[in-house]
């Protein structure tokens, strides 16, 4: 009795359309177990109609330590499948999950640019709260990231940073730029930083106190 209740519910009826079709716009994008898992049948019935409906693997050529290589750096770092592929001439969508699974790596969520740049300007000031800023980022992965890229928190009470006279020269000769070109000439420096700095450079300039 127990056997038959861990048989998948569809094991024995015949494949509707929804079914036929959920496979050929899934398979090869997500794990065939888990397509097998929502419709109901076992991976043996799921591998058939896949060969029948020619949407599963074809046999490919041994991988190369070159492209295992691309699988380590990028598939890890969550690259869409769409740019990986490129990256792997040749290589099927289905063969790049496959291969990824065999060198077991876990797929993680890609950092997009304008991601990037949000942590670039407001991890200083504001350290991990600014995982409220990306949605689907935890705190974690936030510092993680922000440690990848060089950046540190600057915000804790009683750690203002004095800025160096080299600084101020640079901060002036570079008025023209916008904060984020600015951030990239100061590193470590946050928005809010530069903008009070700047506002004390003009109120310098305007009372003859610095002259650059």
């Amino acid at each position: 009795m127990s056997e038959k209740l861990q048989k998948p519910r569809n094991s024995r009826s015949r494949w509707t359309l929804d079914e036929i079709h959920f496979v050929e716009k899934h398979y090869g994008k997500i794990p065939p177990a888990e397509i097998a898992a929502k419709l109901g049948r076992t991976l043996g019935a799921l591998g058939i109609m896949a060969d029948r409906l020619g949407v599963r693997c074809q046999q490919s050529p041994l991988w190369t330590e070159k492209e295992e290589a691309v699988l380590r750096t990028h598939y890890v770092a969550g690259m869409e499948i769409e740019q990986l592929l490129q990256l792997l001439p040749g290589r099927q969508v289905c063969a790049v999950y496959s291969r990824a699974q065999k060198l077991g790596l876990i797929r993680g969520k890609y950092w997009r640019e304008e991601e990037c740049q949000i942590i670039r300007e407001y991890y200083p000031e504001h350290g991990t709260a600014i995982a409220e800023r990306l949605p689907g980022r935890t705190p974690d992965s936030v510092k993680l990231k922000a440690n990848e890229l060089g950046i540190k928190f600057l915000g804790e009470v009683g750690k203002f940073r004095i800025w160096s006279e080299d600084e101020w020269i640079l901060l002036e000769k570079h008025q023209h730029l916008s904060v984020a070109e600015q951030m990239l000439l100061l590193p470590g420096r946050s928005r809010l930083s530069l903008e009070k700095a700047k506002a004390r450079l003009k109120a310098r300039k305007k009372s003859g106190q610095y002259s650059g």
